[in-house]
């Protein structure tokens, strides 16, 4: 029952057959980028939203795309380097959500949102994971 305890690599080691998570992570985790991209941008076109809003929809479209951007890169490159700048960037997202929902008071905020948003952060991290620790295809491997 002594078992030392290693630490983990950050991504874990490569899986021969992560699964179909694999490609359930990477599809909602495109779907969640989609609409954090999605809700800026028809937030700012409606024209309507105060500074606060305006914000908060810059903020959603940064990381919509930023989202979008490193599940590429994770595909194309693998290791620690993609799962690092996910983290980073969710967690960027999450400070820079909570500061502009607690300035902004008359923004309705309700724990149904909160929990849609940690939900889609949740989904686009587990997502790189998967892709990082998915062995190269055919397609993507160096000759």
């Amino acid at each position: 029952m002594n078992k030392s305890f290693e630490p983990q690599p950050n991504p874990p080691g490569r899986e021969t057959d992560p699964g179909s998570r694999a490609v359930l992570f990477t599809g909602a985790s495109i779907i969640f980028s989609c609409i954090f991209t999605g809700y800026g941008v028809m937030t700012l076109a409606s024209g309507k939203a105060n500074v606060w809003g305006i914000a908060l929809a810059l903020v959603a479209v940064t990381y919509g795309l930023y989202g979008l951007a490193i599940l590429v890169y994770a595909y194309q490159k693998r290791g620690r380097k993609p799962v690092l700048a996910i983290q980073i960037g969710a967690v960027g997202f999450l400070i820079a959500y909570v500061f502009i929902v607690t300035m902004n008071s008359p923004m309705v905020s309700s724990l149904g949102t909160g929990l849609l948003v940690a939900i889609g952060l949740w989904c686009n991290w587990i997502a790189v994971v998967k892709i990082v620790k998915k062995p190269p295809t055919a397609v993507t491997r160096k000759v």
